[in-house]
């Protein structure tokens, strides 16, 4: 990036008054900021982590006993997560 004498004088006293280095006021100007999750996004992000683990050892077992000794356990997964995704989205019956 280049900036002007000027403005490289201006991000350093930027930086030096707000003690950060200069390197972080630059990043924190360039960037586009983040929003944070809600607590209800935070929850479905966990439920979906969760959801993940599950279907990876259900996987996992699938592959050493066989997928039809795991079939009721991976169509009940994905029922929950279709129903948690249509809480997130707000649709029903998301079967179309």
């Amino acid at each position: 990036m280049h900036v002007t004498k000027a403005t490289y004088a201006e991000l350093k006293d930027v930086a030096k008054a707000s003690g950060r280095p200069l390197a972080v006021v630059v990043r924190s100007l360039t960037r586009p900021q983040r929003k944070g999750l809600t607590p209800e996004q935070f929850g479905l992000l966990r439920q979906l982590a969760g959801m993940a683990t599950n279907l990876n050892q259900l996987a996992k077992r699938g592959h050493q006993d066989g997928f039809g000794a795991v079939a009721d356990q991976v169509t009940q997964a994905a029922a929950q997560l279709s129903a948690l995704l249509d809480t997130y989205t707000g649709t029903a019956g998301g079967d179309d």
